[in-house]
């Protein structure tokens, strides 16, 4: 018998290219008014913070990331005056994970997020935009800067993240 070649290519994607640290960083806070912190990630490549937030509140948060990059972000959560003792809930910044970036009580809020524009300027409302990486704020290799307040009091709060590289 005779043989047949066939040269063949093959692509591979990846809807998340990075690679993660195994361990989370975390930061505690038990009452934000305001707190202001470095968070230093390690690795090559941009990562999204993750924000638990436990009742109750008595009033609106506002999150404020200056990345190393020098880029900055803001996001403000309104409506918490309405969450209570046993709710949980829980800001995702993965672009990946954008139907899912607010959980209130685990059922998906995106009316309770608010984009702040132009350092205290215009807010506007977060659309459920799959994969738009700017959108919620990120964070870069190096120093960045993390600023949370709580304009109500009660709430306590655990701000995450993994180190990534590509």
């Amino acid at each position: 018998g005779s043989q047949v070649g066939a040269t063949v290519e093959v692509e591979f994607w990846a809807p998340d290219p990075r690679f993660l640290s195994a361990a989370a960083n975390v930061v505690t806070v038990s009452t934000p008014d305001p707190y202001t912190f470095t968070a230093t990630v390690a690795g090559n490549a941009r990562t999204y913070p993750l924000l638990h937030m436990v009742g109750p509140s008595s009033g609106p948060f506002r999150m404020e990331v200056t990345a190393a990059d020098g880029s900055g972000h803001v996001i403000y959560l309104a409506d918490l005056a309405a969450f209570g003792n046993a709710v949980d809930v829980y800001v995702d910044c993965d672009p990946k994970n954008r139907d899912n970036a607010i959980l209130y009580g685990n059922v998906p809020r995106h009316d309770y997020l608010y984009f702040v524009t132009g350092g205290t300027g215009s807010v506007s409302r977060l659309t459920s935009t799959n994969g738009d990486p700017d959108m919620l704020p990120y964070m870069t290799p190096g120093s960045n800067t993390i600023k949370l307040t709580n304009y109500g009091t009660g709430a306590s709060f655990v701000f995450s993240w993994r180190d990534a590289w590509l």
